[in-house]
């Protein structure tokens, strides 16, 4: 048994931090203890004991969109091609482990090529890689020649031939089907601001996952492809940018509304690169992204924190540089960190697990120097980390 004390901690359910708190983690890697330092019970003469000073407790960051596949590097999709399976697997091993030194304890695979994210799902599973628990999604669903189309996941149009490939990924052991609902921006020739698949075929391709008991990923960038998503079942929106057939910001408040009613979460995929592309998109496209966002949360639509890490120049280990963009969006610090914690873990269904600090959950945690629920800010470096009780980063306890 272990009891881990710091200066203040924030517990991911949105509710305010406290000061001067005890952390009992206990010998299954459980939460035991979760509370002010007073009142913490007797404990027994052999529990170790780690004092992290002044630093602040939070839960193992999730990050909801990820893609190991990619090197983060100028062009990942060239690098790739060039790559075959048994490289790219060790590769993507390297990637989770960076990412979990980072503070990332629990990441969503949002598609890699075949079936190598499954595999390195069950390497660190099995304790053969060190990285953060992985929930997959196999080789996105996508049209021929479409966004993502060298991951694999190719398929016909129309509702069969839609469902007969999510039944294919199911079968592959996916926790997630995947399904480009629209174009995307590193695919030469897909266009970002169209539909790849209407809301019969999305339809098909969410029921077919919902009766496996398991759930379905819209990327869906285009406003259109965003409403279709919703209205077929999807259960999470990815990227959720909300482009018109111009390719500026077409918020549509009528489907954010039945995205709060029905609770599916968007994953905005806020990144360090935003500023840069805002200067790329012209001036106003930053303000305008953030407004969404900002407009999204207001409306009761749950946030799930993702940074799309693996496209050009995002690195696996950069989450904080993205979580601050939540605040810019008008999200509280709290309520920021929130997102990347208890909302994603609700997100993936895993929030009887992990997400937050709570007696009976899963021992993962960081800590930061300062006081992230005043400025987000404060997240960076991360000093310590624990996955499931075991310290990955950081001071041993005595």
């Amino acid at each position: 048994m272990l009891v881990v004390v710091a200066r203040r901690l924030i517990d991911g359910t949105g509710g305010r931090p406290l000061d001067w708190p005890a952390v009992v983690v206990d010998d299954a890697g459980r939460l035991a203890y979760v509370g002010p330092r007073l009142t913490l019970p007797p404990l027994p003469p052999t529990t170790r004991r780690l004092d992290l000073g002044g630093l602040t407790l939070l839960p193992g960051i999730i990050d909801a969109h990820v893609h190991l596949v990619f090197d983060g590097g100028p062009d990942p999709v060239g690098a790739l091609a060039t790559q075959d399976d048994a490289t790219l697997l060790r590769a993507m091993a390297e990637r989770a482990t960076r990412m979990l030194c980072s503070g990332v304890t629990t990441a969503r695979d949002c598609g890699a090529r075949g079936a190598l994210a499954q595999q390195l799902q069950r390497a660190i599973a099995s304790g053969a890689v060190c990285g953060p628990r992985l929930i997959v999604s196999g080789a996105p669903l996508t049209t021929p020649n479409g966004h993502c189309h060298y991951l694999g996941g190719v398929t016909g149009r129309g509702v069969a031939a839609v469902r007969a490939a999510a039944l294919r990924q199911l079968a592959a052991g996916v926790d997630w089907v995947k399904l480009m609902v629209s174009g995307g921006r590193i695919t030469p020739g897909s266009d970002a601001t169209r539909l790849q698949f209407d809301e019969p075929e999305v339809r098909a391709a969410a029921d077919a996952a919902h009766a496996a008991g398991r759930r379905l990923a819209a990327h869906a960038h285009a406003t259109a492809s965003i409403a279709a998503a919703v209205a077929a079942g999807a259960d999470s929106i990815e990227h959720c940018t909300w482009l018109g057939p111009d390719d500026t910001i077409a918020y549509d408040p009528a489907v954010a509304a039945q995205m709060a009613e029905r609770s599916i979460y968007a994953c905005p995929t806020t990144h360090l690169r935003f500023r840069e592309v805002n200067s790329r998109r012209g001036a106003g496209w930053l303000e305008a992204r953030l407004t969404t966002i900002g407009r999204m949360h207001a409306a009761g639509v749950p946030i799930a924190f993702g940074t799309d890490c693996g496209i050009p120049h995002v690195p696996h280990d950069r989450w904080a540089e993205g979580i601050v963009w939540l605040e810019h969006a008008g999200l509280s610090p709290v309520a920021a960190l929130h997102a990347a914690t208890g909302a994603a873990a609700r997100c993936l269904g895993l929030s009887t697990e992990v997400g937050t600090l709570t007696v009976g959950k899963r021992a993962d945690l960081i800590a930061v120097e300062g006081d992230p629920a005043r400025t987000l800010a404060a997240l960076g470096p991360v000093r310590w980390v624990m996955q499931g009780g075991t310290i990955r980063v950081g001071e041993r306890a005595a």
